[in-house]
């Protein structure tokens, strides 16, 4: 079964659910009650941190934007354990702790080498055993660790993860899919058609750039940890595609919360 979307006109309307960062690429994320956003810009702090491989050259003195095949995440195999990992950034002293569980495991200022440096150690000792050499804790130097170079926000609309539990077998975990805006109310798969157009978070319009083409990563049961659902190849096999969720990249500033209406707008 394919799912083909027409083009949709001003007044398809929905809202904000939720709103989430990453802090550190490849483990869980914080949810937020509202975000200012800023044109060009993607959510602030939003993977300002990751989880370099040790043999990718990427180093806390010389960070990088690289393809995700060079960082910790959950796509590849033995870092599944990322998953457990809960981390909360404190943009006024810069401290980004690590929980498993609600047990705090690590804490530091990682906006400093020192901190870096602790934090290094300690994804160096939960990794110990993982591919490609002693794991690197670095910081985005004006640029965040994404899938894709361009800053951009990503937009999950919730009505496509529910009908996925056909396919799937049940019911989707929506935080497979790691998005900064949940979207509910709108048809499902209908954000399939907006690439190139205009859609407003609230007051903040957002160009609609791609569609997000969907990893191993969502293989990883966020409640689990456990690789349990190939969505890639269910997406496939189901819909003749494996999106799902949409890059956006904001045009105006302003602060976006909980209950924002989501609004696509008629072409220019």
């Amino acid at each position: 079964m394919t799912h083909r979307c027409e083009p949709q006109g001003q007044g398809v309307t929905g809202s904000i659910a939720e709103i989430w960062r990453y802090p550190v690429k490849g483990l869980a994320g914080e949810r937020l009650e509202r975000v200012t956003l800023a044109a060009g810009r993607t959510l602030p702090h939003d993977r300002r941190f990751a989880v370099a491989h040790g043999d990718s050259g990427i180093t806390p003195a010389a960070p990088r934007w690289e393809l995700k095949t060079s960082f910790h995440m959950l796509m590849h195999a033995k870092d599944e354990r990322l998953a457990e990992l809960t981390p909360s950034y404190d943009e006024a002293s810069g401290v980004l702790t690590i929980r498993r569980n609600g047990t705090t495991l690590a804490s530091a200022q990682a906006s400093e080498p020192a901190g870096r440096m602790r934090l290094g150690a300690f994804f160096g000792e939960f990794l110990a055993g993982a591919n490609h050499g002693t794991p690197q804790f670095v910081e985005g130097a004006g640029f965040y660790f994404g899938n894709i170079e361009v800053p951009v926000i990503s937009l999950i609309n919730l009505a496509s993860v529910r009908d996925l539990t056909g396919p799937a077998g049940g019911a989707v975990d929506r935080r497979r899919f790691r998005a900064n805006f949940y979207a509910d109310g709108l048809a499902p798969w209908t954000e399939r058609a907006w690439v190139g157009r205009t859609l407003r978070l609230g007051p903040v319009r957002c160009r609609v750039v791609d569609e997000t083409i969907r990893c191993g990563a969502t293989t990883v049961n966020p409640a689990t940890c456990a690789r349990d659902l190939n969505l890639p190849k269910i997406l496939e096999k189901s819909y003749g595609h494996m999106y799902c969720g949409v890059y956006l990249e904001a045009l105006d500033r302003g602060d976006v919360g909980a209950g924002a209406t989501v609004e696509l707008l008629e072409p220019s």
